[in-house]
């Protein structure tokens, strides 16, 4: 690739949300402009103005939402502006869900390649997905190339079912949060948290995650073990209300929510992290990545068409559990803690499965290796 090629990557919001879509947005932005690529990013802004300006080697465009419906941001100024920006670009790269995203190419021909980014497929906004369908189906049709974070969510999407031929399948990656550490600290710190038995959860309070089947586990663990809930959502009250009703008042705390800096740390205190996730919606796990990376041994759920199942690596990194299944998530987290020189092996198998797979630099680099595959045609470039 050129260092002259003009990328843009359409995404939904800046500044990013911690985790997903809207980091991995600007994180690759970021790598191509390191390796001296032009790359321009738009994105709407929950402001009253929209905002031009650079960014890196190339440009940082915000367009004011000016209404959200069912977690669709809508904007004229975006379809505008993308419209008529169309052919500046030798690669347009778009994340999905976000269907604004796809009206202009329905009104205007684009000479160049497109990169769709399938992050997950529409799964509740039923009505919604009624009017997408028909531009979804063109864009993948005119797509050159599809990247999805997972074989698991790409063989399971009714979506992506036709267009399996134009599938790369390229891991979410995270930078690493782990700045320096020794094996004499690790140690150290791995034997405290065995003798602890602290859990941390993660995550939005939403149906989905299941937070409940893990409230309901630690109901049937010794009084040693104890859960630190980070996140807010619409269950927070709900799930209070269930700790209060299981006497665990005392050994479950809602931290609601931190910035990234603060879950490092509470991560590293923390001996387990459990992700009891019960749909789909969880299409990936992207915390997994950021405990694993801490030397934090996981317990995750098996998801029909969620990489849930195997970012995890049950019995190396964790454990994989049924979902919905607190006796099952119990007995998981009493075996992680059964002897200390398993819980350390644990801890390791994390950290390494982190390093291999899932760091940052390997993923963006598959991603440029797959802009050249599609501007030169090179068959083995990712």
């Amino acid at each position: 690739m050129k260092k002259s090629t003009s990328i843009l990557q359409i995404g939904k919001y800046f500044p990013p949300a911690p985790g997903g879509m809207e980091l991995m947005v600007k994180e690759i932005a970021d790598s191509l402009s390191f390796n001296g690529y032009k790359s321009d990013i738009i994105c709407f802004v929950k402001a009253s103005k929209s905002i031009i300006t650079k960014y890196k080697n190339g440009k940082l465009i915000l367009l004011n939402e000016q209404l959200c419906i069912r977690s669709a941001p809508i904007s004229i100024p975006y379809i505008k502006w993308i419209f008529q920006n169309l052919n500046s670009y030798d690669i347009i790269h778009i994340h999905l869900p976000n269907p604004l995203a796809l009206i202009p190419f329905l009104f205007r021909s684009f000479r160049g390649k497109i990169i769709i980014h399938w992050h997950s497929d529409i799964v509740k906004q039923k009505l919604l997905y009624w009017f997408v369908m028909k531009m979804e189906s063109y864009i993948l049709r005119r797509a050159d190339k599809i990247i999805c974070t997972s074989s698991e969510y790409a063989k399971d999407s009714i979506p992506l079912k036709k267009w399996q031929k134009k599938l790369a399948i390229i891991p979410i990656g995270i930078e690493d949060p782990l700045k320096s550490t020794t094996s004499t600290k690790f140690k150290n710190r791995s034997e405290t948290l065995f003798q602890n038995r602290e859990l941390i959860f993660i995550g939005r309070l939403v149906p989905y995650k299941g937070v409940e089947y893990l409230i309901h586990s630690l109901s049937l663990l010794p009084t040693s073990f104890s859960l630190k809930i980070v996140g807010d959502g619409p269950l927070k009250e709900k799930l209070a209300q269930l700790t209060m009703e299981l006497n665990l008042a005392s050994r479950v705390q809602f931290l609601g929510n931190v910035d990234n800096q603060h879950k490092y740390k509470l991560i590293i205190e923390s001996g387990l992290l459990v992700l009891p996730s019960i749909s789909k919606n969880e299409a990936f796990g992207i915390v997994l990545l950021e405990a694993m990376a801490l030397f934090t041994p996981v317990i995750s759920t098996s998801i029909q068409g969620s990489a849930t199942g195997s970012v995890n690596q049950s019995n190396a990194t964790g454990f994989v559990v049924e979902k919905q299944n607190p006796r099952q998530l119990a007995q998981a987290i009493a075996k992680i803690f059964n002897s200390l020189d398993q819980y350390q092996d644990f801890c390791i198998n994390a950290r390494r499965r982190y390093e291999k797979e899932f760091k940052a630099s390997t993923t963006y680099k598959k991603i440029e290796n797959l802009y050249n595959q599609v501007l030169l045609g090179a068959s083995d470039a990712y």
